[in-house]
Order: C-alpha cells, then structure tokens, then sequence
C-alpha cells in the first residue's frame, strides 16, 4: 500500500517539477559595453519568472538585431535549479 502512495505522489509531483524546469530563472546580457542591460531587457519578452518558450526566444533575438543596437546576437540556455537562465551574446554597433 505504502509503495502505491509513493508512486502515485511521485506522478502528481512529475508535472510540477517538469513546469518549474520550463521557468526562466534570470536574464543576463553578455558583451554589453555602452548599451545598459536596461535597455536591452527593454527590447525583449522574456522576464525572470516567465515561462521560457523556444518561439519566444527567436522572437527576442530578432527583436535585439532589429533594434538597431547590435549587429550580432545569440543566446544560450543554461540549466540551473528551477528553470534555466538566459544569455544574450550581443555585439554592439559601432
């Protein structure tokens, strides 16, 4: 009996623990020299605490190129307790 509560808590527990992965935990910019990280979050969607979505992600990166602010960005998810962060490489215009 006990080993079928464990298991049936572990399942009730499986999406909750996937969903929390989903997070972002925080948003960092890499390569920022004049532009302040202000105004580069400024430009995007995602936010410390939102939901991290691969559409969203594209979204932003175009949104950095097209702002006319850098001439070259990338972005990398790193893994970490409950979500992941999110770094933008940019390059600045000259």
């Amino acid at each position: 009996m006990f080993k079928r509560l464990s298991i049936i808590c572990l399942l009730l527990l499986v999406p909750v623990l996937a969903h929390a992965a989903d997070r972002i935990v925080a948003v960092d910019f890499v390569g920022l020299a004049s532009v302040a990280k202000a105004t580069a979050l400024t430009q995007i969607t995602a936010t410390e605490g939102s939901e991290y979505s691969d559409a969203r992600v594209k979204q932003d990166v175009k949104a950095l190129s097209k702002s006319g602010l850098f001439g070259d960005v990338k972005v990398e998810k790193q893994r970490m307790p409950g979500g992941g962060t999110l770094i933008f490489q940019v390059i600045e215009k000259q």
